[in-house]
Order: structure tokens, then C-alpha cells, then sequence
């Protein structure tokens, strides 16, 4: 297929999209045009293609919806930040119209987009296994590591941890070959997300890809596809500290875990796995 992608991996050397544009190029599709809505903010809007089969917007904040609707071809808006969040509202309301699919790591908006008269449909993100990966002769230097930023319920959790004696540390800001080494180095990975019980992570997918064993809030989505002491270990606020300090005495257990959440991660949450869904439909909609 010819893809026009749209996203802000040109003004950023972390951003996720740099594997969406990988994943297309390494499934035999063609990106036509790789435009970013941050750096080419003035342009995007005239330098999108009007011959394309598919056109996918990671967010694209600055897009002009009639130029969208004007297109002869599927377009999709991946929007992978919660309706909770005010930018996400701005957008949502602002473009997604203009798009004939509105993709959300989390249901419960997948349904809300639906009820505003926009075609959304639920979509977790992906990862790349080639970048977050099992590290050999890497030894474990802590108890627990998290990715991401203290939010008052994950200081909380963390402090908790600290003053059970486990040793606890956390980073932010961190590139992706850095994110994976600190993965490898913990025993357990820690995370909660903004709504603790709902909605897929990317982290998720690059925690479990390391070969780490993920000790990750309840959630209801997740626990459809992820089971609970197989490929992962849920905790509550409750029980929280018990799982940590089992896990990390009972290491076998933990890391069989870990081998068979990553195996899982590898088999089918890869960003082609997901791509291979937006492009499916895609092909479906242009057969109407």
C-alpha cells in the first residue's frame, strides 16, 4: 500500500512513531509521504498527497480537517492518549471528525468517540522487540524499576515498596536503549497507569519485551489479554507489597513469568501486529 504517515517523529529522537514508520517499511508498504505536524506545522496541510491508499495520523494536532475530508482515501487518526487528558479533548473535538477512523488504547473512550458520531474503535499500542529486548550478561542491580513520571499514586506505591526494604528506582526522560537496560537490570518493573485500572501503556508492551517480569496495577483491559501469573502479575493497593517481596524471594517463579509475558509481547503486540489491523481495515473500507 501507498501510506501517507503523519506524526512528530521528525522533532523528536524518542518518539514511537519512529517504529510505525519502520514496521510499514519492514511489512513491503510504501510511505509516499512522512510528514510532521510539529516541525512542518506552516506546510503539513499542503503537502499531503492526494494519491495514496491509506493515510495514518499519529495525533497530527495540526491538521486541517477539510483538507482530510477532501482526501479519496482511508484515513485513520491513532490518537493514543486518554480522553481525560485537555490536549486530547482539543484534538478530538477539533479533528477527529474529518477521519474515517478514530483509533484509542482505551475502551471505554473507544465508546464515548462512537457516541460523539466518530467511527473509534480500541487499538493498544505495539513495540519493538529488535530495540526492547532480553540483554544478555546484564546483571539485576535493583528490586523494582519504573518508567515514568511520579505521579502522586505512583510516589505513594514507590515509597510503599522503599519502606518494605526492597530496593526501588525509577527514571524518566530516559531513550529507549536506556529504558530497556534499566528494564533488564530490575527483578521486577512497576506500573500504574493515569487511570489505574483501565487503558493500554506503551510501557506495557516495552516492559514485558525486556525479558523483566511486569508487576502492573488491575486492569480490566489488559487482564483480557494478559494473565494474571503467567505473563504478568497484577497487584492492588492492598496486596501490592506482598507480590513484590514473593517475587523477588521466589526469583525462579518471577522470571519464568517474565520469559513467558515476553514471548508473549514478541508473538503478537509488535507495531506490525497492530498495523496489520488499521491496514486490514483499511483494505475493507476501499472494497465498499
Amino acid at each position: 500500500m501507498k501510506i501517507v504517515l503523519i506524526s512528530a517523529r521528525h522533532s523528536s529522537t524518542i518518539a514511537c512513531e519512529h517504529y510505525i514508520y519502520k514496521a510499514l517499511i519492514n511489512m513491503g508498504h510504501e510511505v509516499v509521504a512522512d510528514l510532521c505536524f510539529r516541525s512542518q506545522y506552516n506546510t503539513i496541510n499542503d503537502n499531503i498527497p492526494s494519491d495514496a491508499d491509506l493515510l495514518i495520523a499519529w495525533k497530527g494536532s495540526s491538521l486541517d480537517p477539510q483538507v482530510i475530508k477532501r482526501l479519496k482515501y482511508p484515513t485513520a487518526l491513532w490518537y493514543p492518549d486518554f480522553w481525560i487528558m485537555k490536549h486530547t479533548q482539543v484534538d478530538i473535538m477539533s479533528i477527529a471528525h474529518a477521519f474515517d477512523f478514530v483509533y484509542t488504547p482505551i475502551k471505554d473512550d473507544a465508546t464515548f468517540y462512537r457516541s460523539l458520531g466518530l467511527n473509534g474503535k480500541y487499538l493498544a499500542p505495539g513495540v519493538d522487540i529488535n530495540t526492547f529486548k532480553r540483554l544478555p550478561n546484564i546483571d539485576k542491580e535493583c528490586d523494582i524499576f519504573m518508567c515514568g513520571a511520579l505521579y502522586p499514586e505512583r510516589r505513594n506505591a514507590l515509597e510503599k515498596l522503599k519502606a518494605a526494604g526492597l530496593d526501588v528506582v525509577s527514571g524518566q526522560d530516559m531513550d529507549h536503549k536506556e529504558t530497556n537496560v534499566a528494564h533488564n537490570k530490575a527483578k521486577i518493573i512497576f506500573n500504574q497507569g493515569v487511570i489505574p485500572n483501565k487503558g493500554a501503556q506503551l510501557r506495557v508492551y516495552e516492559a514485558m519485551a525486556s525479558g523483566t517480569m511486569l508487576l502492573q496495577h488491575e486492569n480490566e483491559e489488559l487482564a483480557e489479554v494478559f494473565e494474571d501469573n503467567k505473563h504478568l502479575v497484577y497487584f492492588n493497593n492492598s496486596n501490592l507489597v506482598e507480590k513484590a517481596i514473593y517475587y523477588i524471594r521466589e526469583f525462579d517463579k518471577c522470571e519464568e513469568i517474565a520469559h513467558n509475558g515476553m514471548k508473549e509481547v514478541q508473538n503478537n503486540h509488535t507495531w506490525e501486529k497492530r498495523l496489520q489491523l488499521i491496514t486490514a481495515v483499511a483494505m475493507i473500507w476501499c472494497k465498499r
